[in-house]
C-alpha cells in the first residue's frame, strides 16, 4: 500500500496530474493500493473509491465508488 497525504496540495494543475497518473500507474503495476487524503475534488474523482471521514460518525454513512460517465 502507497499511502500518499495531500501529494498534490502546492501543485499547478498539470504537474498535480502527472504526479497522480504516476502514483496510481505504480500502484497497477504493483498491484497494491493507493490511499490518498485530498481535499482536492480533481484527486479524489481520480479514485476507484471515496471516503469522507467527515461522514464516518452519521448512521447513512457509507463507503461510494465514483460513478463514472
Amino acid at each position: 500500500m502507497i499511502l500518499a497525504d495531500e501529494p498534490c496540495a502546492s501543485l499547478d494543475a498539470g504537474t498535480a496530474r502527472e504526479v497522480l497518473d504516476e502514483l496510481l500507474s505504480v500502484c497497477r503495476e504493483a498491484g497494491t493500493t493507493l490511499l490518498v487524503v485530498s481535499h482536492e475534488a480533481a484527486v479524489l474523482a481520480a479514485g476507484d473509491q471515496v471516503v469522507d471521514i467527515t461522514a464516518i460518525n452519521r448512521p447513512e454513512y457509507r463507503a461510494h465508488p465514483v460513478e463514472r460517465g
